[in-house]
């Protein structure tokens, strides 16, 4: 066979899918390129694993990975924990020993845990830390657009907060690198923690200073108020309550008076639906006819305290009946008589019988008046020196109180000792007050209304014998206050209204904006997240 048609005779096999007939050798040689082959396919594939695995023991994709979005910036899983921990460890700090009640039990898995029928403690904080997320950056960013920097007080308590986590490290000797990871979740570190934090110092801010930004006219306010007056108005009155429910029946339990044996209760049929109907309306129908007789003796002149007494059922109490309340907003009265006392024809002495058909009841309701807070609310400025508490207590002794006065008492004298004016009094309030709420605004309280503060507090400041400039020391449970006495300032109606319109104001302004900053989430990244 010549060379061409061998040629063409190999074309042929090749296009049928024949391999052609090789040599021993031939056939050796590509054994050899074929295993060589399979031994460079295996080594990539173990190259890539083991790549793999030092990529992933590293931590670069579970810190680098995005998990959340907001409006166009991404956000890695450590980003994300540093809101998720703060709400939990924050959470944990303000209902310590109440938490067991609140079904949170600490030593165990949070996601192993129900917050609710639908939530687990895992759900619920995982949620409210997007949302606390998606605010705080919006609000960051909203504020650098418009060229609103962090105030000096603001930086220099995120720097005393480091130096605090230092000082805590070093005491503990840990590192600082330890202690955010162990705080905030794997990856956390103080450059993440830092930057969100200031990013929350930021946001704070800017909403106050967007919220403070509104300005008001007395005439503004009336006008508000006169449109929305049940919002701000009190009402003063009393309630009885007649039960209208079915009673519940005893089974019979009694002794068989033949053999003198105990008998078990018999079980009680299913009752006809009928039955049951008839007999709610017939207790509903005795508790309206014995309202309709006690409002009758009412409205002839009876007392409101005598009659609760005497129509109070054999076996109860009768405080447990009677609703007697001052000053009661609108939202705090029950939904059974709450238009009928917000009825703007509504004068002193006005009685009705209101029905419950949510809780099988009646109540005689007794209007007696309705107005708003005109009282004047309060500015004042105090200095908190709280007793020590010795670990393992939950009270101070009578020694560490007298401890805790007697430096009071002497920080009063510093003052009396001085120039004893305000201005020397906010110094020493901010070198002394351990109250971090006011420490820093020199121990001041602005439009203090009644029954905001402690009892002792609440009934020095709003003494009717008050005037600017009384100073004294009130003991509290919190501790001794050294007190300062500002002054007056403005009704606390007007006040209330205002904070509705600055509120409402806010709140169309923020709707609007947060349009801007949707968040979505990341499968992956999350799954790196707590």
């Amino acid at each position: 066979m010549s060379a061409s048609r061998e040629k063409k005779k190999r074309r042929e096999n090749l296009a049928q899918g024949l391999e052609p007939k090789l040599s021993k050798r031939e056939q050796d040689l590509k054994k050899d390129r074929h295993m060589r082959n399979i031994m460079l396919s295996v080594v990539i594939v173990i190259a890539v694993l083991f790549g793999s695995l030092i990529f992933w023991n590293s931590g670069i994709l579970q810190a680098r990975a995005t998990a959340v979005t907001v409006g166009d910036e991404k956000f890695t899983a450590p980003e994300f924990n540093f809101y998720y921990y703060s709400l939990y460890h924050n959470y944990v700090n303000t209902y310590g020993d109440y938490l067991s009640m609140l079904g949170l039990d600490t030593s165990k898995p949070l996601n192993e845990q129900q917050y609710s029928d639908s939530q687990t403690w895992a759900d619920y904080f995982r949620e409210s830390a997007l949302s606390q997320m998606q605010e705080t950056i919006a609000m960051a960013r909203e504020a650098e657009k418009n060229g609103f920097t962090l105030s000096e007080d603001a930086q220099s308590e995120i720097d005393s907060y480091l130096q605090s986590i230092e000082s805590y490290c070093s005491s503990k000797e840990i590192t600082v690198d330890y202690y955010f990871t162990s705080t905030y979740g794997d990856h956390m570190t103080q450059d993440i923690f830092v930057s969100q934090l200031t990013n929350s110092y930021l946001a704070s801010e800017y909403t106050d200073s967007v919220e403070n930004s509104y300005a008001y006219t007395d005439d503004d306010i009336t006008a508000y108020y006169e449109k929305n007056p049940d919002d701000f108005d009190v009402v003063t009155y009393k309630a009885f309550k007649f039960d209208g429910s079915v009673p519940e029946e005893t089974a019979d339990t009694g002794t068989d008076t033949e053999t003198e044996t105990s008998v078990s209760p018999t079980v009680a049929p299913t009752e006809d639906p009928a039955v049951t109907a008839a007999k709610a309306q017939a207790a509903m129908d005795a508790a309206k006819a014995s309202a309709d007789e006690m409002a009758a003796k009412l409205e002839a002149g009876g007392s409101f305290t005598d009659l609760a007494t005497e129509y109070t059922p054999a076996g109860s109490a009768t405080t447990s009946l009677v609703t007697d309340k001052t000053d009661a907003a609108k939202t705090s009265v029950s939904s059974a008589y709450q238009d009928w006392l917000f009825d703007s024809t509504r004068i002193s002495g006005d009685i009705t019988v209101a029905e419950d058909t949510d809780n099988s009841a009646y109540y005689v309701v007794l209007f007696e008046s309705r107005g708003r807070f005109d009282y004047n609310t309060v500015n004042v400025r105090h200095i908190l020196i709280k007793p020590e508490v010795s670990d393992g207590a939950s009270e101070a002794t009578d020694e560490q109180k007298a401890a805790a006065k007697s430096k009071a008492d002497e920080i009063y004298q510093t003052w009396k000792d001085g120039d004893a004016t305000e201005s020397s009094f906010a110094d020493l309030a901010k070198q002394y007050s351990e109250d971090t709420g006011s420490s820093t605004n020199g121990g001041l309280y602005e439009n203090v209304y009644k029954g905001q503060m402690v009892t002792a507090f609440n009934d020095w400041i709003f003494d009717s014998s008050r005037k600017a400039g009384d100073t004294g020391i009130v003991e509290s449970t919190y501790g001794y206050h050294v007190m300062y006495f500002s002054g007056f300032s403005r009704p606390y109606w007007k006040i209330q209204v205002e904070n509705a319109m600055r509120t409402a104001d806010y709140n169309s302004w923020h709707d609007e904006m947060i349009k801007g900053y949707d968040i979505t989430t990341s499968a992956l990244g999350m799954s790196f997240a707590a």
